[in-house]
């Protein structure tokens, strides 16, 4: 090299000047090389850092290695899942008593069923079975520690945000939020299916409390069920007890019925209809025999009238009057100046035909009385047997309540009975379809979300340090695009 020589370096000449060994440089050597090369690699490894790949990948790798730095300890939060099935209302919900104690299963009835399975009541069984009120993940944590300081009395952690350093969770209300904090319930779309799990940090725990969620909620649904039932048997039972009130006091009302009108003497009633009967033929022979007596009578007071009386039949065959003629033919054979023995016997017949007279009139007078006493034992009768069916149709009415009473508590007693035997085997309405078990795997953090946001973090830290060299090749490639 002559007196000087130059380099290049990023645009930058720079010049260095060759210097002479001196004698008392005592045999040291000067390489050019080494000024030039070593003050070259400092330059390189600037410009390294200047570049905007570099820099991109050194931001995303800082944050890939934070996040697997980090990676063991993150908390890992575990769920025990369990999914049930609700039952629909049955078509025979209209004759089955136990299917109508059941609620359609629209979208309102299933939100109730996930807000029972949240239910405080439920939760507070849940603490006391599993004595979450001793559990650090429960009981408030460090903050409860600072309350077994007793820092609550303290007058200087009396107020404000110091005294919430002082307090945890102590009652059941406040483990119960905390437990719901921890839980999930979630329906599936358009099915009957609900899931809910706990989220705990140890996976025996998650398990633990999602199955003793599940078995309360069971036994919660058992016991709403049964006493649903066991209402359900009181006001049958109550029923039954007025039903055979009434039916007692119908059964009465008929019997009282049958006695007060006679009715209960089955046998008067064919009585009355066979004396009928026989009145009724009695006065049709009377009406007969009446019209002629009547007849008889009449023709005799005609002959009686036309003076040839002596010559009716009944006259001629009364014994009487026989004899009187008799008596009469004698006299004629017996030649007397005086007549008198003839006029007094024809005077006897004429006696004995009034007297025959008479008695056809009489006769005929009897049987127009008998018909007329026939008839009105009759009619009589006819009355008797009208009111007799009268009452035999309020009897009817009367017995057709007494019946309908009667069966209604029949019906009443036979579901009182199935009620009582069904309450001691009911069983919930819900199919479960999975029991909660212990988790083997977190379900937080999970592996692949955990890489997927590292490196979604990685990028978005590697573009915020070359945002500016970022931002000027986007707005470039936006322009070429829009051109």
């Amino acid at each position: 090299m002559k007196g000087s020589g130059r380099n290049l370096w990023n645009g930058k000449s720079m010049t260095f000047e060759r210097q002479s060994l001196s004698p008392g440089a005592g045999g040291e050597t000067w390489d050019p090389t080494r000024p030039k090369f070593g003050k070259s690699r400092w330059i390189l490894r600037a410009s390294y850092l200047r570049s905007p790949i570099i820099r991109f990948f050194i931001g995303f790798l800082i944050v890939v290695a934070t996040f697997a730095i980090a990676w063991p300890f993150l908390p890992r939060r575990y769920e025990a899942t369990a999914t049930i099935i609700l039952h629909p209302t049955g078509p025979e919900s209209a004759t089955d008593s136990a299917e109508s104690l059941r609620q359609t299963l629209d979208e309102s009835a299933i939100q109730s069923e996930i807000d029972q399975i949240s239910a405080p009541t439920l939760l507070s069984i849940v603490v006391s079975k599993l004595h979450l009120a001793d559990d650090p993940e429960f009981d408030g944590g460090w903050k409860r520690w600072f309350a077994q300081l007793h820092l609550a009395d303290d007058p200087e952690f009396d107020g404000g945000w110091k005294r919430w350093f002082a307090q945890g969770p102590r009652t059941e209300a406040d483990l119960g939020e905390k437990l719901l904090e921890h839980l999930s319930v979630l329906k599936g779309r358009r099915s009957y299916t609900v899931t809910f799990d706990f989220r705990s940090s140890d996976p025996i725990k998650s398990a633990a409390l999602s199955n003793a969620l599940l078995d309360a909620y069971l036994a919660d649904q058992t016991a709403r069920k049964r006493k649903a039932i066991d209402n359900l048997a009181a006001l049958l039972a109550e029923q039954v007890n007025q039903l055979r009130a009434k039916s007692d006091a119908s059964q009465l009302a008929v019997k009282d019925f049958l006695v007060r009108t006679g009715l209960i003497d089955k046998g008067a009633t064919t009585s009355l209809e066979r004396e009928l009967s026989t009145l009724s033929s009695e006065a049709a022979m009377t009406r007969s025999r009446t019209a002629e007596a009547q007849a008889r009578a009449a023709e005799l007071t005609n002959l009686q009238k036309a003076g040839r009386l002596d010559g009716a039949p009944e006259v001629l065959a009364s014994p009487v009057i026989q004899a009187f003629k008799t008596k009469l033919a004698g006299a004629k054979s017996v030649v007397s100046t005086v007549d008198l023995p003839q006029a007094a016997i024809n005077a006897q017949i004429a006696i004995e035909c009034d007297r025959i007279l008479r008695s056809a009139k009489t006769q005929a007078s009897i049987l127009a009385e008998q018909e007329v006493a026939l008839k009105r034992a009759i009619e009589a009768i006819r009355v008797e047997l009208v009111r007799r069916k009268n009452l035999e149709f309020g009897l009817v009415a009367l017995q057709h309540d007494a019946e309908a009473d009667r069966k209604a508590l029949d019906s009443a007693v036979v579901r009182l009975a199935g009620q009582t035997a069904r309450s001691n085997a009911v069983v919930p309405d819900v199919n479960v379809m999975s029991r909660p078990v212990v988790p083997t795997r977190p379900a937080f953090p999970r592996p692949l979300l955990t890489v997927l946001a590292a490196v979604i973090a990685g990028c978005l830290v590697g573009v915020a340090m070359v945002w500016r060299p970022f931002s000027n090749w986007a707005r470039r490639f936006t322009n070429i695009i829009m051109n």
